[in-house]
């Protein structure tokens, strides 16, 4: 687990790298793309295709699916984490401030799933006010 230092830095991170910072009107657009990106990908249908949903047709599913994408952060202080099936990932996710935790291996298919499970102190307090006072410049200027 990082330090709060360490976690802090995390906000430098974003700030170094180009972000463009969804309005409200836009994330279910943006979830609807990232729902359709992954919407074939074996580690986000893992959670999907569960024992307790052998009943479930494939409009269900699909919403499921698209309201795990749809999901954000909500500010209560909390440890973030993430699983990441991509060695390349571990990087661009460690710019973010996130450490990789442990390795765990989905089992459930025909071949394993290696897994990376990587934390993040909270620093959404930090970023929250930044964000909205970004938001409402970016407004005022439209």
């Amino acid at each position: 687990m990082p330090s709060m230092s360490q976690a802090s830095s995390s906000s430098h991170a974003a700030s170094t790298y180009p972000v463009r910072i969804l309005k409200k009107s836009e994330y279910k657009q943006a979830a609807l793309c990232l729902a359709e990106a992954f919407e074939d990908d074996e580690v986000v249908q893992y959670a999907i295709q569960t024992g307790d949903r052998k009943n479930s047709t494939p409009e269900k599913d699909w919403k499921l699916h698209l309201h795990m994408m749809e999901c954000i952060a909500d500010i209560e202080n909390r440890v973030t984490y993430l699983e990441c099936s991509n060695p390349l990932n571990i990087k661009l996710y460690s710019r973010l401030g996130f450490k990789l935790a442990k390795k765990i291996y989905l089992t459930r298919g025909e071949k394993p799933v290696e897994m990376d499970i990587m934390t993040r102190l909270p620093v959404a307090q930090q970023l929250a006010g930044r964000t909205l006072r970004f938001h409402d410049e970016q407004e005022s200027r439209n």
